[in-house]
């Protein structure tokens, strides 16, 4: 079954029956990683690999790499383990602005479309958008946080640039259509 299914179907399960989870791994250490390919190799669910907006962007984050890096390292460690790679779930998480909030918002939102462009594009399909943090320039409450309308206008902005970019890779590129975490 292709993972992103596969990931649907344990959390139907685990809706229904309180019952399934899946194993996830947020980490760009290659001994980490390689570990957890080790673990995962006879679990019956898939494993999920992250990368958040400061390890991977398209400027390269804190790891150096940007999306497509991550992927093909990613790939390269799996052979290393023998862990088939195409039964890996690719995640971003954290992606919006949260590495421009020092950025006026609208800045801060054309790049995070971009970021999200190009995570969709390298072949992440678990998206998890985070729209939750004020950029310079917006208006916050006396906690400093977003209204909802805000959070979800800037997520929408970003779910739809997710659909765009996956819409425009070819049939044999495409891939499992990306599911989203708000």
């Amino acid at each position: 079954m292709a993972p992103i299914n596969s990931l649907m179907n344990i959390l139907e399960e685990n809706r229904m029956r309180s019952r399934g989870g899946v194993f996830s791994i947020c980490s760009s250490n290659p001994f980490v990683l390689k570990a957890c390919l080790l673990f995962a190799k006879d679990k019956p669910y898939p494993l999920i690999i992250e990368a958040t907006s400061n390890q991977v962007n398209q400027y390269g984050g804190y790891t150096g790499m940007q999306p497509g890096d991550f992927v093909d390292f990613v790939r390269r460690i799996a052979d290393e383990a023998g862990y088939p790679f195409d039964e890996i779930v690719l995640g971003g998480d954290h992606l919006g602005p949260n590495v421009w909030t020092n950025l006026d918002t609208d800045e801060a939102l054309k790049r995070s479309v971009v970021l999200v462009e190009d995570f969709i594009k390298a072949g992440f399909r678990k998206i998890h958008i985070d729209t939750s943090m004020a950029c310079k320039g917006d208006v916050t409450d006396g906690f400093g946080a977003l209204s909802d309308e805000a959070v979800a206008g800037k997520a929408a902005v970003l779910c739809a640039a997710c659909e765009k970019a996956w819409d425009s890779l070819c049939p044999e590129d495409r891939g499992e259509k990306p599911v989203y975490v708000i």
